[in-house]
């Protein structure tokens, strides 16, 4: 099971890579005009054969608790993997007591650096959606699979002695990665959307470029807050 969580997370990182390559690829192709120019064609009168193009999704206000809070979740994640794993009253010491030691630390720092790059992605795009919800999820599901079942069980490594097998109790590094995993989650309902205290949904406020600086504020803004730059009064129709 440890060789099929490292072969997930080694396909985790590689994905994550190719998508940030992709990214960055595609920054650079915009701001130095290096996709090819499409070749020019005749004029032909098509009546009415050219639909509107849809218009893009506005970017709305991304919830800073939301980005908070899965940002610490996932460092705690990170940590929580080189934390003891298990404890035990019977033995005084256990080799390779740790997540990272154990194999299983891959997978969940993999986790965790996924939705620190999804987190950034929303904040970047103005988007929301459910994917770091989601890395929250496979978080605590990891959390509870490296404190159930045979991960627990201990043997002495004394070979004088009576093979005897002992089942702890999840360490403090696993509830450190579970606490973590948790606040992911809380953070990726922010960032969905849907984070709000005392229920309903959180309202998506809309949000403009600032011509001069760049930055976004509200919509319904006059004047930058980053810059000073003051926004022309929309027109008006009687």
């Amino acid at each position: 099971m440890i060789d099929l969580l490292v072969v997930l997370a080694c396909l985790a990182v590689i994905g994550g890579v190719i998508l940030l390559a992709y990214k960055i690829l595609s920054s650079l192709s915009d701001r130095f005009g290096w996709a090819a120019e499409p070749e020019p064609v005749a004029n032909v009168a098509i009546a009415d054969s050219h639909p509107e193009p849809l218009p893009e999704p506005e970017p709305v206000e991304i919830n800073r608790a939301g980005v908070g809070l899965a940002i610490a979740g996932a460092v705690l994640m990170v940590v929580g993997c080189f934390l003891p794993g298990v404890e035990s009253t019977t033995f005084s010491q256990i080799v390779d007591n740790t997540l990272i030691a154990s194999g299983n630390g891959i997978f969940v720092i993999a986790i965790a650096v996924g939705a620190v790059a999804g987190t950034y992605r929303l904040y970047q795009q103005g988007r929301q959606d459910w994917s770091v919800f989601i890395d929250g999820l496979f978080g605590i599901a990891a959390a509870v699979y490296a404190g159930t079942g045979d991960r627990l069980e201990l043997q002495s490594l004394d070979t004088s002695l009576a093979t005897v097998t002992v089942t702890g109790s999840p360490g403090v590094g696993i509830w450190v990665v579970g606490v973590g995993a948790g606040l992911v989650t809380c953070g990726g309902l922010f960032l969905a959307g849907h984070g709000a205290w005392f229920g309903g949904q959180m309202s998506a406020r809309q949000v403009k470029t600032c011509p001069d600086c760049a930055e976004t504020v509200l919509a319904d803004a006059h004047v930058c807050k980053h810059c000073g730059h003051r926004f022309s009064a929309p027109a008006t129709t009687l």
